[in-house]
């Protein structure tokens, strides 16, 4: 069962307003330590790399504002993907290299949820909407028709009988971490960008 509508629906506070406790968090991680920041947000979510370089990241306690490390880390992905990135461009896929992109993304991790895998699956398949839709200001017309765009290609990424259900601010921030591990940003960071 996917379940999609949860995205869709209407979100008191809105979207903008639902990241800003994120945004806040990651901002704080970034300023005292951007490569730990940005290895962090590298990690796959729920991994043990993910727990490792939460741990290991001391700003973190201080920055975190009692959100959960996975948490911290996707809304470092968000901030790091939209400064450095520029834009993501993609090559249209034949159905059969869709169909293959789609069945290695979902398998491509034995620690990620469905949730995370089908992020994965629509950062691959999906790169200039994700972006588009990760880059635009919340509820406006460019974040709905990149949205749209994305949620056509779910049923692609969530394996039969998989349930994957996201909140307007998970998903955005899920994305963006996908679209963060699929792009060079941890390297530039590292390079001192």
């Amino acid at each position: 069962m996917i379940l999609i509508a949860a995205i869709m629906a209407a979100s008191v506070p809105s979207t903008a307003m639902t990241l800003k406790p994120f945004r806040s968090a990651a901002a704080c991680v970034i300023r005292k330590d951007r490569i730990g920041a940005a290895d962090l947000a590298f990690t796959a979510p729920g991994s043990p790399d993910e727990a490792s370089a939460a741990a290991n990241l001391k700003a973190l306690a201080n920055c975190s504002n009692g959100l959960a490390p996975s948490r911290v880390a996707d809304g470092v992905a968000l901030q790091l993907y939209s400064e450095l990135v520029v834009s993501r461009t993609q090559t249209p896929f034949s159905r059969e290299a869709e169909a293959a992109i789609a069945n290695s993304a979902v398998g491509q991790s034995e620690h990620a949820t469905s949730e995370a895998a089908a992020l994965n699956c629509l950062a691959a398949l999906r790169p200039e909407a994700a972006d588009t839709f990760i880059k635009a200001t919340p509820d406006t017309r460019a974040e709905r028709e990149s949205l749209t765009t994305l949620l056509a290609t779910v049923p692609q990424c969530v394996p039969a009988g998989a349930r994957a259900a996201w909140s307007p601010a998970d998903f955005r921030m899920g994305l963006a971490r996908s679209m963060y591990r699929a792009a060079p940003v941890r390297d530039l960071v590292h390079k001192g960008y």
